[in-house]
């Protein structure tokens, strides 16, 4: 298959939101490039890991941006002008972009220099399957291949989710994880002796990537659901999860999606139950937080890093 590859320059904008902007277009295939992440991966890798990809050093002083990867076959022009349209209307019109061909393999792979094994928490050390580790700490290994889905652990939002849960005890509780990407934090809570869990999002390619993962990580598959579904528009999903509540309730989606979810928590979670939010805009903290409150939660703990808030609540 080919693909456009087209790389949109910050250009001073914040990434963060300009991805925000370009998945909202619909873009599900891209990645970021941010010469400030590259640089502390050289100086972190180097001095943690002993060793770096070379290509990384080339581009260390490149400008940030985020690299879309559209079906060349398919109606590509149309995606692209929804998100430069949304871009153009975000900032003025001040927006700058290159465009070039590539094929499957090459963006599918592309990618893997950015990630290398790294520890969360006191209990978790993610690695991916290509890399080998010299566990000392006698850390709970995550091995995660992210796929084409959101969550190698190295997102703000998803690191805050991990570290909540790397801080609670998870034995012997059922979790339940809205919007699962990867799968990475279902799979990190079955790694941390969760009873079970059930993994759900509203992207197929997600779900399976999730399932494979579970696999790779010992998994038992009568333990772990994944589930391709949207809690916000499927009634008889949310029956089945309201008859099987769980003890913690994980979503690392976006404010508007958790404040819509809001309804639903009390629904799928136990009364002695928790629910971890996240992607969460630290700007948009106080509206989720006052949401949440608003049906019967309290705030027991909350984080913040680099622009992002993860929450944590209990029933009042």
């Amino acid at each position: 298959m080919r693909f456009r590859e087209i790389r949109i320059f910050a250009d001073g904008h914040d990434l963060d939101e300009m991805t925000a902007i370009i998945t909202g277009a619909g873009v599900s295939q891209f990645m970021i490039e941010d010469p400030d992440e590259i640089s502390r991966l050289i100086e972190n890798g180097a001095g943690k890991w002993d060793y770096v990809d070379d290509k990384l050093l080339d581009k260390k002083d490149m400008p940030a941006a985020v690299v879309m990867y559209l079906d060349a076959d398919g109606d590509w022009e149309k995606t692209f002008n929804d998100v430069e349209r949304a871009l153009c209307n975000a900032y003025k019109g001040d927006i700058r972009c290159e465009m070039s061909e590539t094929a499957d393999e090459d963006w599918a792979n592309s990618w893997k220099q950015y990630f290398k094994p790294f520890s969360v928490g006191e209990k978790i050390l993610i690695k991916p399957s290509w890399e080998d580790v010299d566990n000392k700490e006698n850390r709970a290994v995550l091995e995660i291949d992210p796929g084409s889905s959101f969550g190698t652990g190295q997102h703000y939002t998803t690191k805050l989710c991990l570290e909540a849960l790397d801080a609670m005890d998870i034995e012997g509780k059922k979790v339940l994880d809205i919007g699962c990407g990867s799968g990475i934090l279902s799979i990190a809570a079955m790694l941390l002796c969760a009873e079970s869990a059930v993994a759900i999002d509203i992207e197929r390619a997600a779900v399976e990537t999730a399932r494979e993962n579970a696999g790779k990580n010992g998994i038992d598959s009568a333990k772990y659901t994944a589930i391709c579904g949207n809690v916000l528009e499927d009634e008889k999903l949310c029956k089945k999860l309201s008859e099987d509540k769980a003890d913690i309730v994980v979503a690392n989606i976006v404010a508007d999606v958790i404040c819509a979810m809001a309804p639903l928590f009390e629904r799928f979670a136990k009364k002695s139950g928790s629910i971890i939010l996240s992607g969460i805009i630290t700007e948009r903290r106080r509206e989720v937080e006052d949401t949440i409150k608003s049906f019967g939660w309290n705030l027991d703990k909350s984080a913040e890093d680099s622009g992002w808030t993860m929450l944590v609540f209990s029933r009042a």
